[in-house]
């Protein structure tokens, strides 16, 4: 549906292969220099899972969020700045919700 969408609004191409690869960015054609093509999939299915961790969308549970291959993609690694960071999302969420 998002690919569908993307070509509809005349999306960069870069960004319908982000779309269309969210959950499997390692099929994203690569066509740039500077990996975004690889990235911006990555991440937003990154974003995807964290999201589905929250319970938003159809929840799952029980995720090692440092052994999946877009947070290697990333370059996110398990560390303080990290887990200080991420622990903050669920009250951004919830802030967010409430504006």
């Amino acid at each position: 549906m998002g690919e569908y969408l993307g070509r509809h609004w005349n999306l960069d191409a870069e960004v319908q292969s982000a779309i269309a690869h969210h959950h499997d960015f390692d099929e994203a054609e690569v066509s740039d220099d500077t990996g975004l093509t690889r990235m911006l999939p990555a991440l937003v299915g990154l974003s995807d899972t964290m999201a589905r961790m929250l319970g938003k969308g159809r929840w799952i549970a029980d995720v090692s969020l440092f052994d999946l291959p877009a947070c290697q993609e990333l370059g996110i690694e398990r560390n303080p700045s990290t887990l200080e960071f991420l622990d903050s999302i669920p009250d951004l969420v919830e802030e967010k919700a409430e504006a």
